[in-house]
């Protein structure tokens, strides 16, 4: 993987190198950062080294089948419920097939990564600009080439609700995030037990989960009430009244986190 690093300096000139971009209005802007990283949002690759990445997987060429045994094992609550998410992957199932994945989102960058090992197949997606969805993407390629493998896709609409799309396959309907339901959810959201403030801020290109004043992630509605970004998932609580007073935070290992609104 000669191509692929921590990016720990930022005045580093990397040759090949994509700027990352957001829309404001009807306009391209750069979206980048000066952060210097060892970890999330600090790896810089391409799809051919991630190709190579991917392999190993497959060809089982580095530490055995213990190591690849450990990096598939989900984690287990002190309840006896099961996760999805192991060491650093996602392990579900995707229209009846195992599916193991991991997607990740920074500035200007989305990136998503999705293997089915007895299919022996994979889809790698790397884009830079943040309003494209690369998981949707990344699934869609998917459903052409395995549909005949696949239980029938599902069309989600609002409330949730599944029901088998019709023809011979249809990708999964995405509710629209309205400015109504953005001034709904807009607000101040504390956490007791991380000590935490995160703010749902509507701009002119989304809404926004903002931490410390610092703008983290574009958030897109999957179903009533439920906003998704890069591996986390907002399930909004509203009272009697319907008034939205605050949301449950589930983020693959963390499950349920409370947030009540100030």
């Amino acid at each position: 993987m000669e191509h692929t690093h921590f990016h720990d300096d930022h005045t580093e000139i990397v040759p090949g190198r994509a700027a990352g971009y957001s829309r404001r209005g009807d306009r391209f802007r750069i979206n980048m950062t000066t952060l210097g990283m060892i970890g999330d949002g600090g790896v810089f690759t391409t799809v051919e080294d991630l190709l190579l990445w991917d392999r190993y997987f497959y060809d089982n060429r580095l530490g055995g089948e213990d190591l690849l045994e450990k990096q598939h094992t989900v984690g287990i609550l002190n309840d006896g419920t099961e996760l999805t998410y192991a060491a650093g992957l996602t392990v579900s199932t995707y229209r009846g097939l195992r599916m193991v994945s991991h997607g990740g989102s920074f500035v200007g960058f989305r990136a998503d990564m999705i293997r089915f090992p007895e299919q022996r197949f994979s889809v790698i997606c790397l884009a830079n600009l943040s309003s494209v969805n690369p998981s949707r993407l990344a699934r869609q390629v998917a459903d052409i080439y395995l549909d005949e493998e696949m239980e029938p896709a599902l069309r989600t609409g609002r409330g949730g609700r599944q029901r088998p799309a019709g023809g011979d396959m249809e990708i999964p309907e995405i509710p629209e995030l309205t400015e109504e339901l953005m001034t709904q959810y807009r607000g101040s959201y504390y956490s007791q037990e991380l000590d935490v403030v995160y703010e749902l801020v509507p701009e002119e290109d989304g809404l926004f989960l903002k931490v410390a004043g610092w703008r983290f992630n574009r958030l897109t509605l999957r179903s009533d009430d439920v906003l998704r970004a890069s591996g986390l998932t907002l399930n909004m609580v509203r009272d009697s009244r319907g008034t939205v007073t605050g949301f449950r935070l589930d983020a693959g290992r963390v499950q349920n986190l409370r947030f009540d609104r100030q």
